[in-house]
């Protein structure tokens, strides 16, 4: 039972309901949601009775909190006694990010390793996904968060993935199927897709992840960035496919986002590093992350 799964059950009883809980951990409730039936599952019971507006702990969910709070309880403490150890601990980890994707990528994760080694430094470096895989190449960072694909040239590269994402359709809101709740292959199939002709990375990325499902983008227009996509949406009949936990926001009112309903597609986040970087600090950041990192 992985410890984060029990910190999630003691947070719901904390809170007292998912959304509350989920904020609280700095994760959705959907993937809330999977990981308590991934424990019901486990465990051979059912934890929770839930409804829209409350949840309910069963009689086999509450002996397992309380079991849960205590080794939390004695984990916490050992923490603690370790903690002068961990405190000698020191040197840089370059850290290659998405503005708009930090707090996901890279938030859970570095609060816990920051407060358990206080001197390691941490650079945070901008980076678009095509700068991560260069800068990656050429020894600029030390781990870099890509989407899981069959790069090119990328045998030097190693991958943790540590985050997977539902696809949503986002289009004009003029556009004909903004009348449809969601959408599947065969409403877009026809369809112009935007793609990013400075992101080559995240383009390959999705098309696996489409092509795995049997699907293929026949008709795809370009378009320089990630900005310039609300334009091209708004004067053409273009769609463009994006991680469904990635939002656009200021065009509310003139862009729709649908989300693509077909079982089995995801994409998927990794963070990379160099096999030949012997930086100790990466893979001590990488054990924090499947440890901690909430977006599993």
């Amino acid at each position: 039972m992985r410890l984060q799964y029990m910190k999630e059950l003691t947070a719901i009883y904390e809170q007292g309901n998912f959304s509350k809980a989920a904020k609280s951990l700095f994760i959705t409730q959907p993937a809330l949601s999977r990981h308590i039936a991934d424990m019901e599952k486990q465990l051979g019971v059912t934890l929770l009775e839930r409804d829209k507006h409350s949840v309910t702990f069963t009689e086999a969910g509450m002996k397992v909190y309380k079991s849960f709070r205590r080794i939390l309880q004695i984990y916490e403490r050992m923490q603690e006694d370790l903690s002068s150890y961990q405190s000698d601990i020191s040197g840089t980890l370059r850290l290659g990010m998405l503005y708009y994707t930090i707090r996901h990528d890279f938030g859970p994760v570095l609060s816990r390793l920051t407060a358990d080694y206080p001197h390691i430094e941490i650079k945070q470096i901008s980076c678009q996904p095509q700068d991560v895989f260069h800068a990656l190449e050429t020894d600029r960072i030390d781990i870099g968060v890509l989407g899981s694909a069959n790069y090119p040239d990328s045998s030097f590269l190693k991958m943790q993935e540590f985050s997977s994402s539902t696809l949503d359709v986002m289009m004009s809101a003029h556009h004909p199927l903004t009348k449809k709740a969601s959408l599947t292959f065969k409403d877009i199939h026809d369809e112009i897709f935007i793609q990013l002709s400075d992101d080559p990375y995240s383009n390959l990325s999705y098309n696996e992840a489409l092509k795995r499902c049997g699907f293929e983008c026949v008709k795809t227009i370009m378009t320089p960035n990630i900005d310039t996509v609300p334009f091209v949406l708004q004067n053409t009949n273009a769609i463009y496919l994006k991680a469904s936990q990635f939002t656009v926001s200021g065009y509310e009112n003139v862009i729709v986002t649908r989300p693509l309903d077909e079982k089995n597609l995801l994409v998927h986040k990794a963070y990379a590093y160099r096999e030949d970087n012997q930086n100790p600090l990466i893979p001590l950041f990488l054990e924090y992350a499947a440890r901690f990192n909430t977006n599993l």
